[in-house]
């Protein structure tokens, strides 16, 4: 089953229904690469996160920070 997913506004963005959270992941590299990895191949698109895990998917996700 494919990722829904939703147009954002009218800049055109296509999002995942479901995102990825990191905050409360863990934070050795090992664990967070096969978290993303994951999610990644799930059809998450949608990452609140910033950090070396990202770097392989770096034209397919849409990264938001909470400031």
């Amino acid at each position: 089953m494919a990722m829904q997913t939703r147009i954002l506004g009218r800049i055109g963005l296509e999002l995942g229904v479901i995102g990825l959270g990191t905050e409360q992941l863990p934070t050795d590299r090992k664990n967070m690469d096969a978290v993303i990895d994951l999610a990644v191949s799930e059809g998450v698109n949608y990452i609140e996160t910033i950090g070396p895990s990202i770097c392989k998917y770096r034209e397919k996700l849409i990264l938001t920070l909470i400031l």
